[in-house]
């Protein structure tokens, strides 16, 4: 077949809501199946690229460049980098990963290209895509995957990836040739905006009490390595933000959008984190905020564009005012993937998740779809209208019509139901969808425009799994996966799509293939997996069988109908004839997926697919069926596909065989040869691969559908010479066929396009039957006894009704069960007939039996007739006897488990048994110490430390005695210390920090607690106080058993004297209920708990067999004794005889027995007694009496001695709870002291734990070191490398600028033969520079929807730090640019053409060495910046070290103050504490803890030294008593003193004014008051006058105002009627106004709008030329500078 030529895509439709990219800005592409497909915006034209490799695992583009990268998917991925538009793999890059790519991105101002790797290496890869090198990598985090990855438009130094869980800022480094990937991870934010990770070093280590230890959390984890610092305590675990997407913005942030709605920006330089929406703090926000609305983000000038999961576009605006969100645009679906075009960033391409893609322009607000391929899973296709037509069906019922030559979208229609089968007709324009409910759906595209559904038939009860025309489309193939019958229809129109017959395959279908061999049958071949029926007889052998495949062949006539059409079914159930359909089965050695006739001669030739090693096998069988049951093998067998469930099908002329499989090949073989084939990469394997293939009917086109990527591909041949040829053999069969089917075709489409639009009916339920017929059967007896009437008449069989929605097959049952009823009717009325007679015999019979008598009476069960059926009922019944009876057993045997593991676990292996004890009349309780059984490893722990204790106190004793022989003396200050430790034990019980020695916990082998230093020591002691604890427990329970003992006694007693009392009572006649002996309640016995009485249990009690019989047994036994009992006995006979009954006579009963009355009394009257009879009557009342008299007597002791007893038993019970209480007492000391032991077991503990995690520090604090010391020699070993690098490049560098200063200094020398007057403008000209073009200068950016108008590659960016492809394209532009200065016009007068040759030439050779010293600068520049950068980082390491080395220091220090600063618990008496106690507990932590005798000592000091000061103070009161009255004395004195001397002064100071002169003169004094009087009289006068004057004054003022007012008052009311007018007028014109308003608006808006975008568009000129204007200035500054004569040389 490769001769024939090769198979191109020639168009594709399919979207699976991955990502769009553009590739210029009106083309965009994307993922379609394992091809790109190019589709321009504007004309819709498209374009499909088949990818190079094996599949797309991912996909990427450049706009800039205009490439594209592609990803293949299998082991070691290449990586192609394809030109647009040629289409051609400019490179291939290779070794980057294993297995697999996951993300892919372009750098927009180089030739760099990143992508992330996933499984094993999960890494960073940066590309130099132009040379194919591999220039750095870096691995990122194994357990957090990254989503999504893009270059920093305006510096590509800086990358940004992004996971669900992680971000990360990769920072790009270059030195030369060599490159650098440096990652740095950032804390995600926490999920309500507020930021937790600042003070987590100080705020996460807890900090010890006493000691005050720093300890991080890892420790607590016990974690050493790099995964230490990362570990979180729980409570510091808080829900982070999940990033969904990301974009850059025009200031190299980044905007990070959430899933649950929430939004921040990233400066990567510093990795600051700013919450936009979703903080705690957050902006005035305008607009609603949702969760998932920034399922993807893009970015302009305008704002923030964001897609979210509810299909909404919005617009996001963040300004000082705050963030403002609108709504722009609104989808029914997901929005999944949204980008701006590269250019113009005006238009914005976004996919749903239903599959459209949409353009939405930014500026005028406009959206509109691109392309609608209505996202599903593709279950099958094909052709219709002789080829014309492409019709594909999804998953989800949507039937799609195609363009079959270009693939243009016609149509559309949907099923309503999920589609699982789908298949075209060739003799009609209908095509058949098969459904999961089992209907098949026809529809009708004679109107490709308009599609309609035409009819709808229910064939199966499972879904639809294939559905296959005959080559002529005269039947139509169904089959069920799930069902074993294949259903034959007659597919043409005219016959109503009515099923004609089915075929009983007797197995589970695998697959079903169709060929057409000859004119008048198709063959079919069916792949069964047969179904083993075994039956009771089958023997073990049967099971060995194997059980392999079996093909079945059939073939149906191609012609529509037939003359005898019964003669073709077996029954009336319609099932064909095995000669009918030419039916053959063949039992193959090999499982098969798929399998077709190629070839009828005198042999089938069958090609197969095997299942087990997915070869392509062929097998040649008989044209008959034979007799024997021979099992056929392969004939030719070659390698095929590498997945199993692969598919075949043959080409319409039959002679080209194709095979597809879930791989995603497709493989084309000519069925004579098969060694030559072509093969197709159609679809990946890892979305399933390839759902369905299938030739055109011409053969020219290939059409094939994606399992899993949504994808339909159209494929055509390439053809060479010879491969016309065989196409032309295609198309000739394709004619004579097309010939056929067109008389068919015309005649069946008139016949649909009569046909109506088929719709869903209402179904109404058929009358329901009265009785069935077993009802009537089984009341038909009651009817004729009710009724009376003749039993002759015989219920009718009711009519079979097909339930609702029935199948086909169901249906026909209905019909043959009819037809049957009708060919048997006589027979069944007769039995009928019989079944009634018998049924009313056996009713009379029943009715006789009850009035039998009961012995003679049956049982109802036997007038049962059906005993099979009574016998099986009876089995049920036993089984699910037996089956309840084992489950019961089974609950039983797993409640004895249960309670065999707790009375195991709780009571048999408890060496003290836990029980409680009560007293008699007081609520005290009190519980022993349940206790185990020492386990041998905690005895032999307690055994080893008691030896190692015992071996250092002997140690320590010899070490006192080897001291005291060396001393010659001892202090007399120690023995007195070691006197008072004897003499007072209470201090060696302080210093022992518990109680335990007094409560049964004493050990001489303690450690003292001022010795625990080691932590074996530690552990020693934890060891040894816990059996202290023990024997504690121990002791308490011999004093808690010998109380219960005591009870147990006192039980006894009480119940002997309960009898007693009980006794007394009886004979004086007393109730003796109320007297209940005492007994141990369950608590005090729980051991009843494990045993159950009969008493206890309350429901029915079920014996088993074995308890039965011992039941009886015990009955029998117990009737024996009783008779034996009732037998003669004569010892028992002769004492009631004798002595009544009794061997001792006691004196109670004497008491009890009456003196009778003598004889007499009885027979005589009192007068006829004789005296010796009175005599006698006396003596019988004496002794009456002294029987009375001896019975009161009695009655009385037995009183006393019932209180007597009473009492006793009051005393016993109250001195038990005596007893009790005090054993409670002893309880709750002893909770006490075991307390006080398990809070030092707690302290050691601790310490313990406390120095295991320094020591996890002191560990992790050691690989820090180590980790940073090792980093820190790479550094350097890096730095000293660059460094070199960097000296080498410099003299580089400077050789290059020594020969650019030698090309200037010989220019003279090289034109010494030039006139001198020519030398200074021949100069001027060779150091003349062409001008470049700086677009980012000029051009008017105050429109542009480009936020990074400076990111794209240009000249511009030379000579100011920019990428190396910005600086080989200023080169470029430049040396272009200087062939315009080399044109002959430029030639001065009177220079030679010679000379300006050698001019130019000279002058070129200076501008490329100029520029080599500039691309030389610019790289040295990088390269010392780099190693700068290695320099700070190597100064950043010295001082981590540095810190590491302090905290290793520093955890010394800590360790050396924990081991020597001990936590000593001590037992203080009331008094001895003199600290304030808080709520709870005092607080200790500014105490300190001193001996008793010096504060004492001191207390005694003080008290002395205060009588002293008492008195002291007192004399010294009384002294400063008469200092204090002479010093008042004399300050009388002074006092009087000073009077005296102011009285004196003031004589001495008196000045004699004029009226104290007048006075001192005037002897007349009346005279002179009688003058000042009339004085005063007269001025009183005229200032009375004065006021008379004002008044009047005010009062015509006050006259004049108020007649100002009421004039005033006159004008306002003129003023307001005139008010009420203009109101009235206003109004009218308002109305007026706003009835014309809308008209005026329509001419005055647009008049305004032009007004104002031509303001403003004067205003952007002015600013633009504003601009130009200061650019010129500075220009003609520069050039003006240029002129001034340069004294320094300046290097740039």
């Amino acid at each position: 077949m490769e001769d024939l030529g090769s198979v191109q895509p020639s168009w594709a439709h399919g979207f699976d809501s991955n990502k769009i990219h553009h590739i210029t800005n009106d083309v965009i592409c994307y993922v379609c199946g394992s091809n790109i497909k190019f589709v321009n915006t504007t004309n819709k034209q498209e374009q499909i690229f088949p990818s190079p490799g094996n599949g797309i695992a991912t996909f990427a583009s450049s706009p800039e460049d205009r490439i594209f990268a592609i990803a293949e998917s299998c082991l070691n991925p290449k990586i192609f980098i394809c030109e647009y538009p040629s289409m051609k793999v400019v490179k291939v890059l290779e070794g980057g990963t294993h297995l697999e790519y996951k993300l892919m991105t372009f750098s927009t101002s180089e030739f760099y290209l990143a992508t992330y790797s996933g499984i094993p290496e999960f890494a960073v890869t940066v590309w130099d895509w132009n040379s194919g090198q591999l220039l750095c990598k870096n691995e990122m985090k194994i357990d957090s995957l990254l989503t999504d990855i893009s270059f920093n438009p305006l510096n590509w130094h800086q990358i940004f990836a992004c996971g669900p869980d992680i971000i990360n800022v990769l920072s790009l480094d270059r030195c030369n040739d060599i490159h650098l990937l440096n990652c740095r991870e950032i804390p995600l934010p926490d999920n309500n905006g507020s930021d937790m990770h600042e003070d987590e070093h100080t705020s996460q280590s807890p900090v010890r009490s006493g000691n005050k230890i720093q300890l991080l959390p890892s420790t607590k984890a016990r974690l050493v390595g790099e995964n230490a610092n990362d570990f979180k305590v729980p409570s510091q675990r808080h829900p982070l933000m999940q990033p969904t997407s990301h974009c850059w913005s025009n200031k190299g942030e980044v905007y990070v959008g959430c899933k649950n709605g929430q939004l921040f920006s990233l400066e990567p330089d510093s990795g600051r984190i700013t919450i936009l929406l979703g903080g705690q703090f957050e902006k005035l926000i305008t607009g609603e905020v949702i969760d998932g609305m920034f399922n993807t983000i893009s970015y302009n000038t305008q704002g923030i564009y964001c897609g979210g999961i509810d299909g909404t576009l919005r617009k996001i605006v963040i300004d000082k005012n705050g963030v403002k969100i609108t709504k722009v645009h609104e989808e029914s679906s997901e929005i999944t993937t949204a980008n701006f075009s590269p250019i113009s960033f005006m238009d914005l391409i976004f996919g749903t998740k239903s599959g459209s893609i949409y353009v939405y322009n930014t500026k005028i607000e406009n959206c509109r779809m691109v392309s609608n391929s209505h996202i599903g899973r593709f279950i099958g296709a094909g052709y219709s209208d002789g080829g014309n037509i492409c019709v594909s069906c999804r998953e989800d019922g949507t039937v799609q019509l195609w363009e079959a030559e270009y693939g243009t979208f016609v149509s559309s229609i949907s099923v309503d139901c999920r589609a699982t089968a789908f298949a075209t007709c060739p003799s009609s324009s209908t095509v058949a969808v098969g459904c999961y409910t089992g209907h098949i759906y026809y529809i009708d595209i004679n109107d490709p425009e308009k599609p309609r559904i035409v009819s709808r038939h229910r064939i199966h009860q499972q879904s639809v799994d294939c559905l296959i025309y005959t080559s002529l489309g005269l039947h139509l193939l169904s089959c069920s996966y799930q069902e074993k019958n294949i259903f034959v229809i007659d597919a043409r129109p005219s016959a109503q799509f009515s099923c004609v017959g089915y075929i009983d395959c007797q197995g589970s279908i695998k697959n079903i293939t169709m060929s057409q061999h000859s004119d008048d049958r198709t063959h079919f071949s069916v792949v069964v997996i047969p179904t083993l029926q075994k039956s009771e007889e089958e023997n073990d052998e049967t099971e060995d069988l194997s059980t392999s495949d079996r093909l079945l062949i059939f073939s149906l006539p191609n012609n529509g109908d037939s003359e005898n059409k019964d003669e073709r079914y077996q029954s009336l159930r319609k099932n064909f004839k095995d000669d009918f359909i030419n039916k053959l089965t063949f039992d193959l050695t090999v499982p098969l997926d798929s399998a077709i006739v190629t070839e009828v001669d005198s042999n089938l030739h069958v090609v197969a697919i095997s299942r087990e090693n997915n070869k392509l096998l062929q097998f040649k069988f008989p044209d008959h069926q034979d007799d024997s049951t021979s099992i056929h093998n392969p004939s030719h067998e070659v390698e095929a596909h590498q997945l199993q469930d692969g598919c075949l099908t043959l080409s319409s002329h039959c002679q080209w065989i194709m095979s597809y499989a879930p791989d995603g090949s497709i493989i084309i073989r000519d069925k004579h040869n098969w060694s030559s084939s072509v093969s197709i990469k159609s679809h990946s394997y890892l979305t399933g691969g390839v759902s369905s293939a299938l030739f055109s009917p011409d053969g020219q086109r290939i059409l094939s559908t994606g399992s899993g990527d949504n994808s339909l591909i159209s494929y055509s041949w390439s053809l060479t010479s010879k491969g016309r040829i065989a196409m032309n053999s295609a198309l000739e069969y394709f004619r004579n066929l097309d010939m056929k089917l067109r008389s068919i075709a015309e005649k069946e489409d008139a016949v649909v396009a009569t046909m109506k639009e088929w719709e869903l009916p209402e179904y109404t339920a058929p009358a329901e039957q009265t009785d069935s017929t077993e009802d009537l059967l089984d009341n038909g007896a009651e009817m004729v006894e009710r009724t009376g009437t003749s039993h002759s008449t015989i219920p009718p069989t009711p009519t079979p009704v097909p339930p609702e929605d029935a199948t086909w097959l169901e249906e026909q049952l209905i019909i043959a069960r009819k037809q049957e009823n009708l060919q048997y009717n006589e027979v069944k009325r007769d039995l009928k007939k019989n079944i009634k007679d018998l049924r009313k015999t056996i009713l009379s019979m029943m009715a006789e039996n009850q009035t039998r008598p009961e012995v003679e009476r049956l049982d109802q069960e036997e007038y049962n007739l059906d005993v099979e059926q009574q016998k099986q009922l009876q089995e049920m019944e036993e089984t699910r006897v037996q089956q309840v009876r084992e489950e019961i057993e089974f609950e039983n045997l797993a409640q004895k488990y249960l309670k065999y593991i707790m009375q195991k676990e709780f009571w048999d292996d408890m060496d003290v048994k836990g029980r409680a004890l009560k007293a008699f009349n007081a609520p005290t309780c009190i519980t022993n110490y349940p206790m185990k059984e020492r386990p041998r490893g905690e005895q032999a722990l307690l055994d080893r430390v008691s030896r190692i204790r015992a071996a250092q106190i002997e140690e320590l004793v010899s070490r006192k005695e080897i001291v005291e022989i060396s001393t010659t003396q001892t202090s007399l200050e120690e023995e007195e210390e070691e006197e008072d430790s004897n003499l007072h034990p209470d201090h060696q019980l302080s210093l022992h920090g518990s109680l335990g020695p007094k409560y049964g916990g004493e050990n001489e082998l303690f450690y003292s607690q001022f010795d625990l230093h080691t932590r074996e020591e530690k552990i020693n002691q934890i060891v040894l106080v816990k059996d202290a604890i023990r024997r504690i427990k121990l002791s308490f329970n011999e004093a808690f058993t010998n109380a219960y003992q005591n009870k147990e006694q006192e039980i006894a007693r009480v119940k002997e004297k309960n009898i007693r009392i009980r006794e007394i009572m009886e004979d004086l006649d007393m109730d003796a209920s109320d007297i209940k002996d005492p007994v141990l309640s369950i608590d005090e016995k729980p051991e009843k708990i494990l045993t159950v009485l009969d008493e206890e249990v309350q429901v029915e009690h079920v014996l088993s067999m074995e308890q039965q019989k011992q039941l009886v047994e015990e009955q029998r036994q117990e009737q024996i004794r009783l008779e034996a009992a009732q037998s003669d006995n004569k010892r028992e006979r002769g004492l009631n005889d004798m002595m009544g009954g009794v061997l001792e006579v006691k004196k109670e009963d004497i008491l009890k027995q009456d003196i009778p009355l003598p004889e007499f009394v009885a027979e005589k009257p009192e007068k006829d007694w004789t005296d010796e009879e009175r005599k006698m009557m006396k003596e019988h009342e004496k002794k009456q009496k002294d029987l009375l008299e001896e019975r009161e007597k009695y009655r009385k002791n037995l009183e006393n001695e019932l209180k007597k007893i009473q009492q006793g038993v009051v005393e016993a019970m109250s001195s038990f709870d005596e007893q009790l209480l005090q054993l409670y007492n002893r309880k709750v000391k002893t909770e006490m002291v075991i307390s006080q032991e398990e809070s030092k077991i707690l302290r050691l503990s601790s310490a313990v734990l406390m120095l295991d995690e320094i020591n996890i520090q002191e560990e992790q604090i050691n690989f820090l070191l180590e980790f940073g010391k090792t980093k820190k020699k790479q550094l350097n070993e890096s730095e000293e490398e660059i460094r070199k690098l960097v000296d080498d490049y410099r003299e580089v560098y400077d050789s290059a600028v020594a020969e650019d200063k030698i090309l200037d200094r010989t220019f003279k020398r090289d034109f010494s033969d030039v006139p001198l007057p020519l030398i200074e403008p021949l100069y001027k000209l060779y150091k003349r520079r062409p001008r470049v073009q700086r677009q980012a200068v000029s051009e008017d950016r105050s429109h542009s929807y480009d936020p990074y108008p400076n990111a794209k590659k240009n000249p511009a960016m030379v000579g100011s730090g920019g990428s190396l492809t910005a600086v080989d394209d200023a080169t470029q532009s430049t040396l272009n640019a200087l062939i315009e200065l080399d044109d002959p016009i430029n030639i001065p007068e009177g220079l030679d053409t010679i000379v300006w040759q050698r001019l130019c030439s000279s002058r070129k050779t200076k501008v490329e060495s100029e520029l080599c010293v500039k691309n030389h600068a610019s790289t040295l520049a990088e390269m010392t910046k780099y190693l700068q950068h290695l320099q700070d980082e190597n100064e950043m390491m010295n001082r981590e070290l540095e810190d590491i080395v302090k905290q290793q220091n520093k955890l010394g220090e800590d360790r050396m103050k924990n081991n020597l600063n001990l936590e000593i618990q001590f037992l203080l008496k009331q008094g001895q504490v003199e600290v304030e106690t808080g709520d709870f507990i005092a607080d200790y932590d500014n105490s300190i803890l001193i001996h008793r005798p010096v504060v004492e000592d001191l207390n005694a000091t003080i008290r002395g030294l205060g009588e002293h000061k008492v008195a002291a103070m007192t004399e010294c009161k009384d002294f400063k008593k008469g200092i204090h009255q002479l010093e008042w004395e004399r300050k009388k004195m002074m006092m009087q003193m000073d009077d005296l001397h102011n009285k004196a002064r003031h004589i001495q100071m008196l000045k004699l004014a004029k009226d104290l002169q007048s006075y001192l003169n005037e002897e007349n004094h009346q005279a002179r008051h009688a003058k000042q009087m009339s004085v005063l009289e007269e001025t009183l006068a005229l200032q009375d006058k004065h006021l008379e004057k004002n008044v009047a004054h005010k009062q015509s003022t006050i006259r004049d105002l108020e007649r100002t007012i009421r004039q005033k008052q006159h004008e306002n009311m003129s003023l307001g009627k005139e008010t009420e007018e203009l109101h009235v007028s206003v109004s009218e014109r308002n109305n007026i106004d706003e009835v014309n308003a809308a008209e005026r608006a329509k001419h005055t808006a647009d008049n305004r709008l032009r007004g104002i975008v031509q303001r403003r568009k004067l205003v952007d000129l002015a600013k633009a030329q504003a601009q130009e204007v200061a650019v010129l200035r500075a220009e003609v500054e520069r050039l003006r500078m240029k002129t001034f004569p340069a004294l320094v040389q300046i290097e740039r």
